[in-house]
């Protein structure tokens, strides 16, 4: 029994001997195959490094290296996805590699670019119609170079029988997605406006800007320039013109305009084309949401109330001016009429000459006093929930409620405003509109009571 008992446990200490080895093998082979991996990603880098680095391009812009596009195919799973997405071209992808950190070779007069954009498409029907104009959005990023600085340089494209691989130099950026989360709509608007009014000149060649998205519209992140858009693939010869579109691109920021078919079943380009793709992108900023796909969809955010008045203000520029025809479903004559007119530098106009307390934040953080009691410091709160100005206001006969609502007792405030709307109760839903009559009777208190005091002495 003893011998029995002596074989289990010699016969115990075996397979936990033979189990240990089997998984130090398993442990070896794993990080053989890691090795092996990483082994051939970097020998797939190296390939597409080399690719990019030996690329000669004919005047058209493509690319002469015969196998270009099936070289690249084979080792594009090592490629780093950009966050850029939407493209006019069908199913396309767009990848990013650093021209420094990967050893990419760039001319003298490159080196200022810091990003290769790679964009991947396939190609449907009619594939002869988006060669073509990829060649002309090769041509057109020609002249933006020598024109403007807002665009990627397009260095080349490659066509095979369904795929076409285009690649860009440009500079580190983030995408409009990213920036709105940090920057006021005003001055992004603003920025947008200039650079889209600089492509649209009036009376010369106009760039358009169809398919405009917060994907695809890049923030320069080292001072080279503010805003890049990556495709420019069309243009007309002046502001009136337009140009037939043969195949509608798949992007839901395709505008709704450009959607109307003609009787040759071709849609129409035009400089409104372009403001209405702005449109979209205005309508995001607003809601952080795609653009409406009915008239009913846009009737309804037309008509939605807000207390926002810089929202107000540019829901209404959308409504009267880029899509006054989603005013209503009746098509309102003069509306029309300023949608003929309205132009990216009257766009600009109407922001500039726009009352500036539009844009201002709530009234909580934006008060001043003119008083004499030396009341125009900005307004801090303390520990003790007042600042030394509110102390100085105090010394007033203001009723309690009243600075409560100013320095933000939300509990005073509720009973302030006398509602039981949770929503209106809350001093951050309340316009500044509605707060000026309660300042200006401060001031009015506070000029009073000093003149009272000067009559006294």
């Amino acid at each position: 029994m003893e011998i029995d008992n002596e074989y289990e446990i010699i016969s115990d200490n075996n397979l936990d001997h033979d189990s240990m080895q089997m998984e130090d093998n398993k442990t070896m082979n794993s990080n053989q195959e890691n090795e092996n991996i990483s082994l051939d990603k970097m020998t797939s880098k190296k390939k597409l490094i080399q690719l990019i680095n030996t690329m000669e391009i004919k005047n058209n812009g493509e690319i002469q290296q015969k196998y270009f596009v099936a070289e690249f195919m084979k080792n594009k799973n090592i490629l780093e996805k950009s966050i850029i997405k939407d493209s006019y071209l069908p199913k396309t992808e767009w990848y990013h590699l650093n021209i420094k950190n990967d050893g990419i070779q760039v001319a003298e007069d490159e080196n200022y670019y810091e990003i290769v954009l790679i964009r991947i498409s396939d190609l449907t029907q009619p594939i002869d119609y988006f060669k073509e104009l990829i060649r002309k959005e090769y041509k057109l990023n020609e002249k933006m170079e020598e024109l403007y600085d807002i665009s990627p340089k397009f260095k080349g494209f490659s066509i095979s029988k369904t795929k076409v691989v285009s690649v860009f130099f440009t500079y580190p950026y983030t995408t409009l997605t990213e920036y709105a989360k940090s920057n006021s709509k005003k001055e992004i608007v603003q920025e947008l406006i200039d650079k889209l009014e600089l492509i649209h000149p009036e009376e010369e060649q106009c760039f358009l800007t169809p398919t405009l998205s917060p994907n695809n519209i890049l923030w320069c992140e080292n001072g080279m320039c503010s805003i890049i858009f990556p495709e420019i693939f069309t243009s007309i010869d002046s502001y009136n013109d337009i140009i037939k579109f043969k195949k509608i691109p798949t992007s839901s920021w395709f505008s709704l305009d450009f959607l109307k078919l003609d009787e040759s079943n071709k849609c129409t380009l035009s400089y409104h084309s372009s403001l209405q793709s702005f449109g979209n992108i205005l309508h995001y900023l607003l809601t952080g949401s795609e653009p409406p796909k009915s008239k009913e969809e846009w009737e309804k955010f037309f008509t939605a109330s807000s207390n926002d008045r810089e929202y107000n203000f540019f829901r209404d520029i959308l409504k009267e001016y880029i899509y006054p025809e989603m005013n209503n479903l009746d098509i309102n004559k003069n509306s029309l009429e300023k949608s003929e007119v309205v132009t990216f530098s009257t766009l600009r106009q109407m922001i500039d000459q726009a009352d500036p307390t539009i844009f201002e934040k709530p009234i909580q953080s934006n008060i001043s006093f003119n008083s004499s009691q030396n009341l125009s410091e900005d307004i801090n709160s303390t520990n003790n929930g007042l600042s030394e100005k509110s102390k100085s206001l105090e010394q007033t006969n203001i009723p309690t409620e009243v600075l409560n609502y100013i320095f933000g007792d939300e509990s005073s405030n509720s009973n302030m405003l006398n509602t039981n709307d949770n929503t209106n109760a809350n001093p951050s839903n309340i316009s500044s509109s509605s707060k000026e009559p309660i300042v200006e009777s401060i001031e009015k208190k506070i000029e009073d009571e000093n003149e009272n005091d000067k009559n006294k002495r």
